[in-house]
Parts: structure tokens; sequence; C-alpha cells
């Protein structure tokens, strides 16, 4: 019996839908649906009046609707822009309904008071990042179609080539254990005199006679980690000539990095790889941890070492050169929270009027109904003043001024306001009156509630 066999223009691998196309129309068209089912939920969770708090909501809609348009966004943010905006209008039917803004609010204003950036910025960073990841294999055969991230990276200097290579490990890791020694440790420095950490030291170090001693100093970032990393590659090159060594470091974090053969970070893996190396060369190391700042010789002049490399016009360093991914990830999200602060500043929105940076301001202590009302003021969109946009009327006018009906109107020129904005201790500014001061709040939400205006924002 004789069967046709069915030709289908689209296919699905591992959640992402393929077309004859390669535009991700019929990817993105699937996802609108999927995100659209699941904006029933947080519809049904952001009632105005009784519905979750503003931080719940949000969490909700990350775990829920944004993972969904995470995942794959590396490869379908290529297409065309309009393409985009298929799954963007329920993406933003989401951030809005989790702050309870008025439907006419602009979307930017929107983002910014929940905390979500653009999702445009999102998808850049998130391609930026596992690019970043994979580059960390040299290994990896993505390796080779990571060309359209090089501008972004030029752009935005991001040394992918200096990130820290990690391969698999080349034996069992629980079969080794590095000798690691924090005897130190057990002494509370803020409770522990120099001297003791001295004298404790001798009696440490007089168990490995006859070992060549390195002091590496630690720093707020992996620096310190790579310190310990870059003694390891100085004595794999000697050459059998160093055969028993230690290397003291004041990075108690790094040791216990190294500890782990489960999860180990990048350069802990590193440590740990050529450790063992060492070990099977007949090379011994020893780790010991140190004190920083408790006048033991060889760290001081580890410290003033650090503290000449780290000079601007220091050309005579070659090996600071080396970041881990952990880095350039921090590194890539700096930027990224630099683009959408630029972005932002570029908006002409009344909210950037009364606020001019991206991060947030905190409301503790407002109820559901009480912080919808505040987002609303603040983004300058309320049904007092814009409801004529969804009924299609003109726009609605102040009856005693005779002029357009805005926030700032009824907050700092109104003349039927006046006397209650000053009772109630309301700036003459919007600044003030909608900025992220307590007091100010809780007495604009009295004014609210005395003026008969609660209950049409």
């Amino acid at each position: 019996m004789e069967k046709n066999i069915p030709n289908n223009n689209t296919v699905k691998i591992l959640g992402l839908k393929f077309d004859t196309k390669m535009n991700w129309i019929q990817h993105l068209k699937y996802l609108k649906t999927d995100i659209n089912q699941k904006l029933n939920i947080i519809k049904m969770l952001s009632h105005t009046q009784w519905g979750g708090d503003e931080h719940t909501l949000i969490r909700i809609h990350r775990q829920l609707i944004r993972v969904k348009l995470d995942y794959g966004a590396i490869l379908y943010q290529s297409t065309s822009h309009p393409h985009l905006k298929i799954i963007d209008s329920a993406l933003n039917s989401s951030i809005r309904l989790c702050i309870g803004a008025f439907k006419s609010s602009p979307i930017e204003s929107i983002r910014n008071i929940a905390q979500e950036a653009p999702p445009e910025l999102r998808r850049a960073e998130k391609t930026l990042l596992y690019a970043a990841s994979i580059t960390r294999n040299t290994d990896n055969p993505a390796n080779k179609h990571i060309v359209e991230t090089i501008q972004i990276v030029n752009e935005d200097k991001i040394q992918l080539g200096s990130i820290l290579k990690v391969n698999p490990y080349s034996y069992p890791p629980w079969t080794f254990k590095l000798e690691i020694n924090m005897e130190l440790a057990q002494n509370k420095k803020e409770n522990t005199n120099p001297i003791i950490y001295q004298e404790h030291l001798r009696k440490v170090l007089d168990n490995y006679q006859n070992c060549n001693m390195f002091f590496t100093d630690a720093s707020k970032t992996e620096k310190g980690a790579i310190a310990v990393l870059k003694t390891i590659e100085f004595i794999q090159i000697q050459d059998k000539m160093l055969t028993n060594n230690l290397i003291l470091t004041d990075s108690l974090s790094t040791l216990r990095s190294l500890e782990n053969n489960t999860n180990p970070t990048d350069i802990a893996k590193n440590i740990q790889e050529k450790t063992n190396d060492l070990k099977l060369r007949g090379i011994n190391i020893t780790f010991i941890w140190v004190p920083g700042h408790t006048n033991i010789r060889g760290n001081e002049m580890a410290d003033q070492a650090a503290k000449e490399a780290a000079q601007p016009n220091n050309l005579n360093i070659q090996f600071l050169d080396t970041v881990t991914y952990d880095d350039i990830k921090t590194h890539i999200k700096s930027k990224s929270l630099i683009k959408w602060q630029t972005h932002w500043s570029k908006q002409q929105t009344k909210l950037n009027e009364i606020k001019n940076t991206i991060f947030n301001w905190r409301d503790p202590d407002l109820s559901r109904k009480e912080k919808i009302l505040m987002n609303r003021l603040r983004i300058g969109h309320t049904r007092l003043t814009h409801q004529h946009l969804m009924a299609k009327e003109e726009p609605t006018q102040c009856t005693v001024c005779g002029v357009a009906l805005t926030v700032k109107h009824v907050i700092t020129e109104c003349y039927q306001y006046a006397e209650d904005l000053k009772t109630y201790n309301i700036p003459p500014n919007l600044y003030e009156a909608l900025g992220p001061d307590s007091k100010n709040t809780s007495n604009m939400l009295t004014f609210l509630k005395k003026s008969d205006l609660y209950d049409k924002i």
C-alpha cells in the first residue's frame, strides 16, 4: 500500500520551529499563542483592587512569559524588527498588567517602572553571553557561527579572545585531592593579633622543609585566583627545577573554590588540572592560606607588587590580560545597563521629567491599589486624564482652569486643588511630589482620598 510522504514547511527541533524561509515567523506565531495562554494567569492575578503585589507579579511574569522568549532568542533575534513585534506586544501587555499601568501608558515608561529592559537589548545581551560562554571551550563547534556578534563585541570592547579557556577534565576529578592548608583560618582575623599569625605560620612552614615559597595577593575580583594560576604556570615551565612548592595566598575564597570538585569556577578548574598534571610529573604544590595585612613579609611584598601592577602606566606587567567568563559576564551586563540608561535618557515621556534613571524606586508598605495609583501618576497616564483615548473623544479639560487636564496640572497648577495640596504638604514640583520619598508618597495618597480623586486615577 503506497503512502505519500507529507511535505511540511516547518519542523520543531528542541522547542524551536524552523521554516523553509528561515524568517522565524512560524516560531514567533507559536510563541505568541503560547504566551497569550499564560497571559491569562497574569490577568487573573493582577486585579487593581485585590491583585498580587507588583514584585510577586513581575517574578511570575519572568518565570512564565519572559523565560519563554529568552529561550532561542540568540537565534530568532536575527529576524526583521517587524516580525519581532509579533511577540513584543504580548510581552508588553504582561508587564503593563503587573504594574497596573493605564492602557495608554508609553511602553518605555512601563518597562522602567517594572525594571524590564527593552527586549532588543535583552536579546543582544543573551547573544553576547552565549558567545562568551562557548568561547571558553575552543573545541566547541559553535565557535565558527558567532561571527554576527563580532561587531557588537567590538563596539562594547569585550575581550572574548582573552577569556580563560576551560576544557573537560582529563582525569576523574574525584581521584585527585589538592594539598590545601588552612590552619590559620581557624582564628578570626578581627580577634587575632598579627604576631600570633606570624608565629603560627612559622610552625606551619616547619612541616615543609626545602620548599620553594610563592606569595600571591588577592583582590576584589578573581585576579587573586588568576595570580595563583599564573604562579602554577610559572612552575610548569621550570621543567622539574622546582620539585616541592608552596603557594601562600590571602584569598580564602580561592582556596575554598579549589576544594570544590563538582562545580568549580573556571579558574579553579584550570588550577586543579594543572596541579594534577604537575603531580604526575613529580612536582608537588601545597596551597596555604595566610591572612593579609598582618606584617607577613612575603604577603606584604606581594600586596605592594599588586598595587604597582594596578597602576595604569605600568607597562611591565603582562599577566593581567586574562579574564574569566564571570568577569566578561559582569562586563556585558554592565554594558547592557548603560545602553538601557542611554536609551531611557533619550525618551520624552512624562516619567522622564521626574525619573532620569532606570534604577528602581522602592515604595514599601503600599497596597496593590496604592502602588498602582503611584505608578499611574508617575507615568502621567491615568483614567482621569486619558480616558478620552479609550472612548475616542476630545481631550479632557479642567472645568476650573479651562486647560488640558494632566497629572502635572492637577498637582502643581490647578486652582481647584490648591488648598488641599497645601493642607497635605504636597511639594510644588512633580519630582518631589511623586518621587521615592515615603513621606511625600503617604501625603499624596492622603490628598487623593480627601479630594475625591482616589477612585478616578
